[in-house]
């Protein structure tokens, strides 16, 4: 379920309207708030609502045995599950696949061929957030920069709320718990900001993000389609999928022309990074010669006519 969408829509009047219910105590009122992010996750991927549960029942366990722990590394024990099992799991499935493709490569490496199962896991939609959520709330208990929440429906609808589940930001739990613990209700006025917010919110995102902005960043970031860089010992270049050898040529032509220049101007630099060596490019039908700074002249081909052009380089 996504914001701009016509389900999220009924979706966010059905909750506002029980909110706003007057029959339904504060109580009440949060366990529709909990039931309602819970359906909202799961309406993209049911079975992944089980790793928010078990992130959120771990963390909060992990938390309470820290208060009640005496030894110093009873309470370490406890933040060290925390952690494994949340950056476990988040380890698992964002960067899984990185992890596999190295350790292919790196057995590639030492002569063993190892073709691993193809990767096919799909990645949970706002891993990142509840799982830094989590972890933040039992770092402040670990180093005592806050108390654990005195209810779990307070810390369950902290963790699942969903305004920020998949979308952030990333709350901390002494700003978010304390407004679940005591009975709010708000006013018309606010309705309203939050209302002209989610509006504004909606345009930004329907007609300047996707309408106009998306387009060119998809051009931009498809263009390594069109160009694809090639690196080889002792050179680099750029070339172009449907461009020739030739072609390619008499792009590098210039530049060498250009250094030549450059070592015309500046011999005593040139010669002594060249001291051992004399720069020399050379390429199929043109060729281009610099010996420590003072050739003056290059030659290349032109790919359109073919014909070859030599003449002082300008000082």
């Amino acid at each position: 379920m996504i914001f701009n969408s016509l389900t999220f829509l009924v979706f966010f009047a059905l909750v506002l309207a029980l909110h706003n219910a007057p029959f339904f105590s504060w109580h009440q009122k949060k366990i529709n708030l909990l039931i309602a992010s819970y359906l909202f996750y799961a309406a993209w991927n049911p079975p992944f609502v089980i790793l928010l549960w078990v992130s959120t029942v771990v963390d909060w366990w992990a938390a309470q045995w820290m208060v009640r722990a005496k030894q110093e590394r009873t309470r370490k024990m406890w933040m060290i599950i925390s952690v494994v099992v949340n950056i476990g799991m988040l380890g698992y499935f964002k960067y899984g696949e990185f992890l596999l493709e190295n350790f292919v490569m790196l057995a590639a490496s030492i002569g063993i061929d190892y073709q691993p199962p193809k990767w096919d896991i799909i990645l949970p939609v706002g891993i990142s957030f509840y799982t830094f959520a989590t972890l933040s709330y039992t770092l402040d208990v670990y180093l005592r920069r806050a108390k654990p929440a005195q209810h779990f429906l307070d810390y369950a609808l902290f963790v699942t709320f969903f305004p920020h589940l998949v979308a952030g930001p990333i709350m901390r739990p002494t700003e978010l718990v304390p407004q679940f613990a005591n009975t709010r209700r708000a006013t018309a006025h606010q309705l309203y900001f939050g209302l002209a917010l989610i509006t504004l919110g909606l345009f930004q995102k329907v007609v300047l993000a996707d309408g106009f902005l998306a387009p060119v960043v998809e051009k931009v970031y498809d263009a390594h389609r069109a160009f694809r860089w090639r690196s080889t010992p002792g050179s680099r270049r750029w070339r172009s999928a449907g461009r020739s050898s030739a072609t390619s040529r008499a792009i590098r032509q210039p530049r060498s022309a250009l250094r030549c220049a450059w070592a015309s101007r500046c011999p005593t630099t040139f010669a002594s990074r060249m001291r051992r060596s004399a720069f020399r490019t050379s390429g199929g039908d043109g060729t281009s010669h610099c010996r420590a700074g003072f050739a003056t002249t290059s030659t290349f081909r032109s790919e359109g006519t073919g014909m070859a052009r030599r003449g002082p380089i300008p000082r």
